[in-house]
């Protein structure tokens, strides 16, 4: 009785150790399913989040490209509303004494021939000097003779081979010297060469000569910095005897006006909407650069002119037509 009461509480402890086991065991994949809730929870959270900042950076960069294309119209619209205050800070007159030209000259550079070679020396070549001892010894002196003669041979050779390496490399070193300077002549003639030019170019446009007038007047339009989209075709002549200057410039188009008022950005049809511009302001805008051209170029012209003219000559009269070339 007393055994089988035994093996009942050991079957009894047995039975508790495993259901504690599976309480354990229960709590563990509770607890794992609850933290896998969690974890699914939070990545779904980050998706939710990572979702809305992608839209957010979406609408961000899509009002973004619209307010650039705003900026390029007030841009354009800016440079031609400022078309005459723009040359009013500028300085037109073309000073031609800038364009004189100082010869570039390379420096000479010759080098390794620049630098001598070393000459040998005779004491390198010697054997050394036989010791008091060294000079009883029978045949020595005449050893250490034949020695002194051999050495003076070797001498000699290489002496007279650093003597034509040295010859040599002087007439290198004074052909270089004559190349470079032949370079330096003809560097300095031709920019004397043209700062003759320049010189003949400045007298004949203050002699009032037809052809130099018109060549400086036309760099002068030329040095002009118009925005994209302007043509930059004229004709001038320049008539001596009324001393009269006429130019036939080249209008821009109607096309030069932005046909566009604004861009707006629409986030229901995620689309970009264009507004145009009326054309009462298309034909306002285009009037006002007709005048401000014509009144630009007339400045320009005037104040570009020539110090010496400026003094002694005034131009008389300086036509422009108007009327743009386009159909």
């Amino acid at each position: 009785m007393a055994r089988r009461s035994s093996f009942a509480q050991r079957a009894a402890q047995r039975q508790r150790e495993l259901e504690r086991a599976a309480r354990a065991h229960e709590r563990t994949r509770l607890s794992d399913a609850r933290e896998a809730e969690r974890a699914l929870k939070t990545y779904e959270r980050a998706q939710a989040m990572e979702e809305k900042e992608r839209k957010r950076l979406y609408l961000d960069a899509r009002t973004a490209e619209a307010g650039a294309l705003n900026e390029a119209l007030e841009a354009s619209a800016g440079e031609l509303s400022s078309l005459l205050s723009a040359t009013l800070d500028v300085d037109d007159y073309l000073d031609l004494e800038s364009l004189r030209e100082a010869p570039e000259i390379p420096p000479f550079q010759p080098g390794a021939l620049a630098t001598a070679e070393t000459p040998p020396a005779v004491q390198s070549f010697m054997p050394a000097e036989l010791s008091g001892i060294a000079k009883l010894v029978p045949g020595a002196s005449k050893k250490h003779q034949r020695a002194v003669e051999a050495a003076t041979k070797e001498y000699e050779a290489e002496l007279a081979a650093f003597d034509e390496r040295e010859r040599l490399r002087q007439e290198e070193f004074a052909s270089a010297r004559r190349t470079h300077e032949s370079e330096v002549e003809n560097i300095t003639a031709q920019a004397e060469t043209r700062n003759r030019e320049l010189d003949a170019f400045r007298a004949d446009v203050e002699a009032g000569e037809p052809a130099a007038v018109v060549q400086y007047f036309s760099m002068v339009l030329d040095a002009s910095r118009y925005p994209r989209g302007f043509p930059r075709t004229y004709r001038m002549a320049f008539v001596p005897e009324s001393r009269q200057l006429v130019i036939e410039f080249e209008l821009p188009s109607l096309e030069i006006v932005p046909k566009l008022k604004q861009y707006r950005y629409v986030r229901s049809r995620d689309e970009i909407d264009e507004s145009p511009r009326p054309q009462s302001q298309i034909k306002t805008v285009y009037s006002s650069v007709v005048a401000q051209t014509s009144l630009r170029t007339v400045h320009e012209l005037f104040e570009g002119r020539p110090r010496r003219q400026d003094r002694n000559d005034r131009v008389q009269r300086l036509r422009r037509h108007d009327r743009p070339r386009h159909r």
